[in-house]
């Protein structure tokens, strides 16, 4: 897609092609013929080959690739990517302190949990390793907890929203009236001014933000004109020194358009973004798939929604009141009280 241009990288080189505009298909497997070159490719090249268009032609209901030379099948075996799945019970904090509410009892995390207890936290989100979070404090401010038990102070302009980590550890903040202004921090690293292209395409305000998790893609709910809309940016980073600094996002699309103000937002999976809107005292989680359809489902009754997370195949919500919610079909359901905050999870450590 070109607006993933600079974002994504393809595993295939620039003088392989596919020797046949159409690919057949038989049982679920795609026969793909390749150009002679091919057969000049290292192992590995060729296995990231299948992999990346197994993944693409997925959505096509193809199980397998078989790729071919002149015919003859060319062995490949796919290579294991890093999951992007949440696992695991909701990532609170309570009287007890911060960690994982599987049940009735809290599970913290080691050398982290104190330090987002100390970060006097609003808002939460946890790094997929579970080494870091992005923090925004009662004061305002963003901040980064460590699993070391350190805090350290990122950001203090004015009106800040919900900041977001990516997989690489860097804590992206951004205030709300300055839509160019999205700044990225690292160890020793700030990488400011990276939303330009959002401000020049119009952009007055940024209702809220969330990152993908593979890291590759910025979503944001955004004002332009008298419209609310949602957009969606690929993460362009240098990597000439492999630490993959964000250097500015990509020229934004529109994914779909928001009614009412964007309180809370959070990628589900890789291809769907849940965004929580209130308009009066009414609340509603749209739920927008990437290059398809949306869908807008009522909150739940009574409740007014503070923050969206996600669970292993389901969205967590918790109300102002401190109240958690699951959706069990077409319910919600409250499943425990007494939530001070409910953090959003960029994944699970790699095992």
């Amino acid at each position: 897609s070109d607006w993933l241009a600079g974002a994504v990288s393809t595993a295939f080189t620039d003088d392989v092609t596919s020797v046949y505009s159409s690919v057949p298909q038989s049982a679920g497997t795609a026969q793909v013929e390749l150009s002679a070159e091919a057969l000049a490719l290292q192992q590995l090249t060729i296995d990231r080959m299948a992999t990346q268009l197994e993944a693409s032609l997925a959505t096509a209901g193809i199980t397998e690739v078989e790729l071919t030379v002149d015919g003859v099948p060319i062995a490949a075996t796919p290579v294991q990517t890093r999951s992007t799945a949440v696992t695991g019970g909701p990532l609170v904090l309570t009287d007890e302190g911060f960690g994982f509410l599987p049940g009735s009892e809290l599970t913290p995390i080691g050398g982290l949990s104190g330090a987002v207890v100390r970060s006097n936290p609003v808002a939460v989100q946890v790094g997929p390793d579970q080494e870091s979070a992005a923090v925004r404090s009662a004061d305002g401010s963003v901040a980064r907890a460590d699993v070391t038990d350190d805090v350290v102070v990122l950001d203090t302009r004015s009106g800040l929203r919900d900041p977001v980590i990516d997989a690489r550890g860097y804590v992206w903040s951004i205030p709300a009236r300055s839509p160019a202004a999205l700044t990225a921090f690292g160890p020793g690293i700030e990488s400011p001014l990276l939303s330009q292209s959002w401000a020049a395409a119009g952009a007055t305000d940024v209702q809220a933000m969330s990152i993908s998790r593979d890291g590759a893609r910025m979503a944001g709910v955004v004002r332009i004109g008298d419209r609310t809309e949602l957009w969606l940016s690929g993460v362009i980073r240098d990597e000439s020194d492999n630490r993959g600094v964000p250097a500015r996002l990509g020229e934004p699309i529109v994914a779909g358009t928001i009614a009412g103000e964007a309180v809370s937002m959070v990628w589900t999976d890789d291809v769907t973004v849940a965004v929580v809107t209130r308009s009066g005292t009414e609340t509603e989680i749209v739920e927008q798939v990437v290059g398809g359809t949306s869908s807008t489902i009522a909150g739940p009754a009574g409740a007014s929604i503070t923050t969206v997370a996600t669970a292993t195949s389901s969205i967590r919500l918790r109300s102002d009141d401190g109240g958690l919610y699951v959706r069990r079909g077409a319910n919600w359901l409250q499943t425990t009280e007494g939530i001070s905050l409910l953090a959003v999870q960029q994944g699970t450590p790699q095992q």
